[in-house]
Formats: structure tokens, sequence, C-alpha cells
């Protein structure tokens, strides 16, 4: 998953400073979604694998990844 990693790091760092030069907050999810990766069987898993998903789409948050980035988003952002 080491290459996924890469990408994530890339990606975050780009939103992340997208984020400080609109004056909007950034939501870290890399801590939150550890050990939730594609890798991960059913029911852990908040990102769906390539192959043999329960997801339509690859690679893209499931269920249980949109619920938990909305739980991060929420604490984040201090929402009851």
């Amino acid at each position: 998953m080491a290459a996924g990693t890469g990408v994530r790091t890339h990606l975050n760092g780009a939103a992340r400073r997208a984020a400080s030069e609109t004056g909007t907050t950034f939501v870290d999810m890399a801590a939150a979604s550890d050990a939730h990766d594609a890798c991960r069987p059913a029911g852990e898993r908040w990102i769906e694998p390539v192959l043999f998903g329960t997801d339509f789409v690859p690679l893209h948050p499931n269920a249980a990844g949109d619920a938990g980035m909305a739980a991060r988003t929420a604490e984040v952002l201090k929402l009851p």
C-alpha cells in the first residue's frame, strides 16, 4: 500500500495548500483512515479494492468510509 500512501500524501499536501490559500479548513483523514485501506476485509475497509470489492466503484470510499470521514469532519469542525 506504499504507492497508495504516497499518492495520498501528495494529494493531501495539495488540498492542504489550497485550503490555506482560500481560508478554509482542511480535514486530514490520514490518521482516521489508518487500518481501513482497500486491502482490509469487508467491514473494516473504507476504500473498495480494484478486485472483489463490494461497491461498484473501486478505490473510492464505501458507506463505512463515508461515515468515518463524516465523523472525522464533524469532530474537526466541532459540529454536534
